[in-house]
């Protein structure tokens, strides 16, 4: 979470409505509460949030309230600051009811902030910075969103009406095939949670190359200090552009095969091997989140992808593909994302389809293209009716996608190596 202490009109502002508040008398008498809110106002003004020793030490032993060495009812009193900021914007005497900014301690940190400072995931890439709070928020945000997204698509509202014809396409026909089931597979994001020096979470962590887990333990293995600092809360996300994405293609499987089983969506990191083998697996989600599917689609792709999965490498040519990253505040500038194809064997002569992207417009444009008759037509004059892959240039402005533009579409000839595969010498050198 960005802390705008870099922000002069952030800074004004929190001072005004601090001032605002202290001048209405909702803070009380308390001496020690006033000199408490005091501190937070004057360390957050600075862009930084002290420690509970730090807090104990300046407004408790100094005011002589305690002894050094003692217990300080730090947290106490800081429950009873944020119970005053909360009642205050709703207390008619306070006069505060019509406050523009409003004032908010965050839990699980000692600091003031305005309310429509935004409190959700950390996002983190090697190594790990310390910043943002408050987990409970962004769970509470992103269970929000899935559910909105996967309502908008069990509703039967599809974002468009796909043609009819699509099923007949290289790309949807391998689903005509009877007695196999259908297997929707989600891709999400795994979160752990940080809890630094206490036993309160402080906020949930987005760390892109700890992906389960698996991988969790695999870094606190490598890490032992960070043992207890970070842990496991099994919480998974999906985003928004997913839901959307399966509004495009649920339609389109109900008409290709009306008669095949159709499982209710997975997660990702609910996928097993057992599970993939049973039936046709698609796979909806983006490039970073492929989970069973990623090491079987890296060794046979012609692709090496970055660290970020915002680049694909040609590794025949070098040719790099990389995704223009978002620029705050800039929505009217045009940006290019990357939409991603794939049609792949599976372990038992099942089907594996990839719609994927580099981010969420490119997730959205690939799942408009497999709904699309025309633009699956000219992608199968290229590459035939099997194993492929293919990348699209997407131009997008904001959050809409304005055009997209077929760059590259091979056959794949080498086969993926599955889970419980003894890998072959082709394979285990496509890396």
């Amino acid at each position: 979470m960005k802390m705008h202490t870099d922000n002069e009109d952030y800074r004004r502002r929190l001072a005004a409505e601090a001032e605002r508040l202290r001048a209405s008398g909702a803070l009380g008498r308390s001496d020690l509460l006033i000199r408490l809110f005091d501190f937070l106002l004057q360390a957050s003004l600075s862009g930084r949030a002290p420690k509970e020793i730090e807090i104990a030490h300046e407004v408790f032993e100094k005011s002589g309230e305690i002894r050094a060495g003692q217990d300080a009812p730090v947290r106490t009193y800081v429950h009873r600051l944020r119970r005053k900021l909360e009642e205050a914007y709703t207390d008619a005497d306070a006069n505060l009811g019509d406050a523009t900014d409003r004032l908010v301690l965050l839990r699980g940190e000692y600091r003031l902030t305005l309310a429509d400072e935004p409190l959700l995931v950390k996002l983190v890439s090697p190594p790990f910075r310390k910043r943002g709070r408050s987990w409970i928020g962004a769970a509470a945000v992103l269970l929000l969103a899935v559910n909105l997204g996967l309502w908008f698509v069990f509703t039967g509202q599809p974002a468009r009406i796909s043609s009819d014809n699509v099923g007949s396409t290289a790309f949807w026909k391998p689903l005509s095939i009877p007695h196999r089931p259908v297997i929707v597979v989600m891709g999400d994001h795994y979160l752990f949670g940080e809890s630094p020096g206490s036993m309160e979470m402080t906020h949930l962590v987005r760390r892109f190359d700890v992906n389960s887990p698996d991988d969790l333990e695999a870094y606190l293995a490598a890490n032992p200090n960070e043992v207890g600092h970070y842990v496991d809360l099994g919480v998974h996300y999906v985003p928004v552009s997913v839901a959307l994405a399966l509004a495009e293609v649920l339609p389109i499987i109900a008409r290709t095969s009306p008669e095949k089983a159709l499982r209710a969506p997975l997660m990702i990191s609910q996928l097993s091997p057992d599970l993939l083998r049973t039936g046709d697996t698609i796979y909806i989600g983006f490039l970073g989140t492929l989970g069973l599917i990623r090491d079987p689609l890296y060794a046979t792709s012609g692709f090496r992808f970055g660290d970020h999965f915002d680049e694909l490498i040609d590794k025949a040519s070098g040719r790099r593909f990389i995704a223009d990253k978002p620029i705050a505040g800039e929505i009217q500038t045009p940006r290019r994302q990357y939409a991603y194809l794939a049609s792949l064997d599976g372990p038992t002569g099942n089907r594996i389809l990839v719609i994927s992207g580099t981010n969420e417009t490119g997730l959205v444009q690939a799942a408009e293209i497999v709904a699309d008759v025309h633009q699956l037509r000219r992608l199968s004059q290229k590459v035939g009716d099997g194993s492929f892959e293919a990348l699209y240039e997407v131009s997008t402005l904001g959050a809409v996608n304005i055009d997209s533009n077929l760059i590259l579409a091979r056959p794949l000839t080498s086969p993926p190596v599955w889970p419980s595969q003894k890998p072959s010498s082709t394979a285990a050198s496509g890396r």
